[in-house]
């Protein structure tokens, strides 16, 4: 998975149920992993973890989501901004594989 930048909709729930429709701005970092050694045999070195970082987040009424507000359910947020990610990512691994039959098909007709 490359950089991405993803906006996804949220819905937070207010002192009385009322729901606040939200979007929210993730940019999201892909891990690497351990190299445990290097072509050479000297030591490798550790990886870096997967970062999803809340870009932005405002309610529909154009306000600042609250930090604390963000706190608290900030692993969920990370968690469906991750599952749309990969969303994104694999429509557009179905789109690369179809452009890829039709050019092939095309070439062999000729066209």
């Amino acid at each position: 998975m490359r950089n991405l930048e993803i906006e996804i909709p949220w819905t937070f729930h207010g002192p009385d149920d009322e729901e606040m429709p939200a979007k929210i701005r993730c940019a999201l970092t892909p891990g690497t992993p351990d190299v445990r050694y290097l072509r050479n045999g000297d030591p490798g070195y550790p990886g870096d973890p997967a970062e999803c970082e809340i870009v932005e987040a405002k309610f529909a009424s154009g306000e600042d989501v609250p930090e604390a507000v963000l706190d608290a359910c900030r692993a969920r947020i990370e968690e469906v901004a991750w599952e749309a990610a990969r969303d994104v990512e694999d429509a557009a691994r179905e789109r690369a594989a179809d452009d890829a039959f039709e050019l092939r098909r095309d070439r062999r007709m000729g066209l």
